[in-house]
């Protein structure tokens, strides 16, 4: 090892071609020279961000980083796992991601998926002469999980209001002139009542892609005719 300038007041005015052990307190391995009026350093509390090499790879540990990291340095894949963020009143609707068949309900970190509900209303008639058999009623663009009815035969007293559901559960609510009553049917889906033996009935029959099968049965002689009614279909 040679050390040149053996008269120099500063170990930084020294120029050493070699490693310099003194007495194991501490080592100098080839250092750059320090800058004017610096001395060679033990310790590292005085190193600052400038003296640490970009690939330095310093273990986390060793980082005090409260407060420090911000959004703009977290990688865009590093998946942090939603245990770790404090989502408090962040999360948007805008912000989920919902399958096929979802909608958002709630706001902020609330909002969950749930099904997405669709209805449609199908206007029909029904010649009350009309012979037994099923007629499907079509133009919802999805298959119903209920429905509901409400109809009349023009202007008279000939009402009824139905409903049903996937599960072949059904019920209708009628009135007709001849009774001067509503009556109260588990079996049928619509009654259209000119008597008490002169029917038009339907009952569900199936949901289906484009709304729903009605299985329709004539009974008696019943009169000329038209029952409206209208289709109220959910899913």
């Amino acid at each position: 090892m040679n050390i040149s300038s053996p008269s120099a007041t500063l170990l930084s005015d020294l120029t050493i071609d070699s490693d310099l052990d003194m007495a194991s307190t501490y080592q100098v391995k080839n250092l750059a020279a320090p800058a004017s009026g610096e001395a060679l350093r033990k310790g590292n509390t005085d190193i600052d961000n400038a003296e640490v090499a970009a690939d330095a790879a310093i273990a986390g540990s060793k980082l005090a980083l409260t407060g420090v990291i911000t959004n703009a340095m977290v990688n865009a894949s590093a998946a942090i796992a939603y245990s770790k963020l404090d989502l408090s009143a962040s999360v948007a609707v805008t912000d989920l991601t919902l399958a096929s068949g979802k909608v958002a309900r709630g706001t902020g970190s609330g909002a969950t998926a749930v099904d997405k509900t669709e209805s449609d209303i199908i206007d029909a008639t029904r010649d009350m002469t009309a012979a037994s058999g099923d007629v499907s009623y079509t133009g919802t663009g999805f298959t119903p999980i209920s429905v509901a009815a409400m109809g009349a035969i023009g202007s008279s007293n000939i009402i009824s209001f139905g409903v049903g559901d996937d599960g072949a559960d059904e019920a209708s609510l009628r009135y007709y002139t001849a009774s001067s009553n509503w009556e109260l049917s588990t079996t049928q889906f619509i009654a259209a009542y000119e008597t008490g033996s002169k029917i038009q009935a339907a009952v569900l029959k199936t949901m289906d892609a484009d709304g729903v099968t009605l299985t329709w049965t004539k009974y008696g002689s019943t009169s000329a005719g038209t029952y409206t009614f209208t289709l109220f279909c959910q899913a």
